[in-house]
């Protein structure tokens, strides 16, 4: 639509999807990016569910996959719901590099949603 293309029909792109999304200030239009703003989402989703175990779709989840598939990172299995998959790769990142649980900091409380031994220390 930004450059006039029909279905069927091409158009010559006489300004990159880069520049549209770059912010205004930068010379851009300021279009957000929606591939990151859903990662983001998604990040915050996670996010939620490590500070709202205890809620009712937090037991849902753990009750479902398990308290380790809910907080950690696990492989994903067929059987769980596509916006959790879409969660648990939206906090991988595009290298698979797992960002998410990098930024993360454990607290050890009770020992019930930490495994001491299993994290990774750096």
């Amino acid at each position: 639509f930004f450059w006039g293309a029909k279905k069927d029909e091409a158009k010559m792109a006489w300004v990159s999807w880069n520049k549209i999304t770059m912010p205004k200030e930068e010379g851009g239009l300021g279009i957000k990016r929606l591939d990151l703003f859903n990662d983001a989402l998604l990040a915050k989703w996670r996010w939620k569910l490590f500070h709202e175990l205890n809620s009712l779709w937090g037991r849902v989840l753990v009750s479902k996959y398990g308290v380790r598939a809910a907080i950690e990172e696990g492989s994903l299995t067929n059987r769980m719901l596509l916006w959790w998959q879409d969660i648990m790769l939206a906090s991988r990142g595009e290298n698979n590099n797992n960002w998410f649980m990098d930024a993360v900091t454990w607290k050890i409380g009770d020992g019930k949603r930490t495994r001491f031994w299993g994290l990774t220390r750096g």
